[in-house]
This record gives C-alpha cells, sequence and structure tokens, in this order.
C-alpha cells in the first residue's frame, strides 16, 4: 500500500525547544524554537487526515521518502568585496543551510504520527 501525500508550504524543524519561566506563576515553559514549526505540523496533519480519509492507523515495520522543496534563499549575492557574486547555497541544487533534513523530517514524522501510523 503506498500513501502519497503533498503538503504546501515551508517546511519547519521539529526538536529544539526554548524554556522560559512564567512571570506570574514561576513555573518553566517549554516550548519549539521555531515559531513556524506549530503551523508546519498542522498543515502536515491536515493534508495527511485528508488523504488517509479515516482509514485505520498502519503498524509495524513501514517505509517512509520524504521530499523537501525548500525556497531559495532571500539574498542570494554576496556584499561588500563579493558583491554581485552568487552565495554557495544559492546555487546549489542541495539544500545546504539551516534547517537540517534531521530536524525537518523529525517535525513531519511527529505530525504524521497517530493519523498514518501508530505511534510506538
Amino acid at each position: 500500500m503506498t500513501i502519497t501525500i503533498s503538503v504546501v508550504g515551508v517546511p519547519a524543524p521539529g526538536g529544539s525547544k526554548r524554556v522560559f519561566t512564567n512571570r506570574k506563576t514561576g513555573k518553566p515553559i517549554v516550548a519549539p524554537d521555531c515559531k513556524r514549526t506549530k503551523t508546519w505540523r498542522e498543515c502536515v496533519y491536515v493534508d495527511a487526515r485528508d488523504a488517509i480519509k479515516s482509514g485505520p492507523l498502519l503498524r509495524g515495520a513501514l517505509a517512509l521518502t520524504v521530499v523537501f522543496r525548500m525556497p531559495r534563499p532571500r539574498s542570494p549575492f554576496h556584499t561588500g568585496k563579493k558583491a554581485g557574486v552568487l552565495k554557495p547555497a544559492a546555487v546549489s541544487a542541495a539544500h545546504i543551510v539551516k534547517p537540517d533534513a534531521t530536524k525537518l523530517l523529525r517535525s513531519t514524522e511527529d505530525a504524521l504520527s497517530m493519523v498514518v501510523w501508530a505511534d510506538d
């Protein structure tokens, strides 16, 4: 069985957390480091749920293939002495700047858990 899910949006990393203290209660609050993580996970969740259409959760060994399409850097050119020269990240076919594939995959897998497959 093959399930194909296409999510439109800029992938956001998962896994990194930041901790800060609630000023009123003094208790620590743990939040994702990237503000876009929640939005990305919601997009993946909704598209996966629509693709599965309330089918049973998959169990056992699974294979997952993910392709992330990243936007081109905002400023592809160097400034100063190298003005007008493209940066390596702008000409590379591979995504060579943050975030790394491991954190992007972690965020996506977390969104798919309990929608497509049963969490271990």
